[in-house]
């Protein structure tokens, strides 16, 4: 099995001076995973680099508050009712990070995506019968549109890293060495 320095070898990353002449966007990871696997711990990891780098935690303060309505009590609740209201909101507001760009970092890390809100989250509620199949085709029309649909809007992920419980500090490792490598004048290894 190849250690983890030779997985990282492998990998082909954007230099320090690539990232910072980027106009468009930043270099974006993604966190995905299961709820519990450590998705905000692991954004913590990367808190010593502040400075280069935009921690997006997913907006769950959003989902709970929404002008004094709580749509994830909602779902929970009565799912086939709040479904396709939460999943738009989840829609809505996961594009709000994913634009959002803070001046000086290179990197943003997301918890969780648009994507996976998307792929994951509408597919669940739509197969699961909480989502009607126009509930869903209007969900997913907003997300193709917003990935195809608009010239030069960037959607894009360069980097999706899966916690679970006994992976998590491999990708962490990986992305730590990355973020040593453009933080600092010259490379850890």
């Amino acid at each position: 099995m190849a250690s983890y320095r030779q997985k990282f070898d492998s990998l082909r990353f954007p230099g320090a001076e690539e990232l910072r002449s980027r106009v468009g966007r930043p270099f974006t990871v993604n966190v995905e995973g299961i709820v519990g696997t450590g998705k905000s711990t692991f954004l913590k990891f990367f808190e010593p680099y502040v400075n280069h780098v935009d921690l997006l935690p997913e907006p769950v303060d959003k989902w709970t508050n929404l002008n004094g309505t709580d749509l994830l009590r909602l779902i929970f609740d009565k799912p086939k009712r709040w479904a396709m209201a939460q999943e738009s909101y989840v829609q809505l507001t996961m594009l709000e990070e994913h634009l959002r760009r803070r001046s000086g970092a290179v990197v943003k890390v997301m918890e969780r995506s648009i994507h996976s809100a998307r792929f994951v989250f509408v597919e669940v509620m739509a197969r699961s019968g909480n989502l009607q199949k126009v509930e869903y085709d209007i969900v997913g029309g907003w997300y193709d549109f917003l990935n195809d649909g608009l010239p030069g809007f960037d959607l894009q992920c360069d980097l999706t890293g899966i916690t679970d419980f006994k992976d998590i500090y491999s990708f962490h490792y990986v992305l730590r060495l990355f973020l040593q490598s453009i933080c600092s004048p010259s490379p850890p290894w």
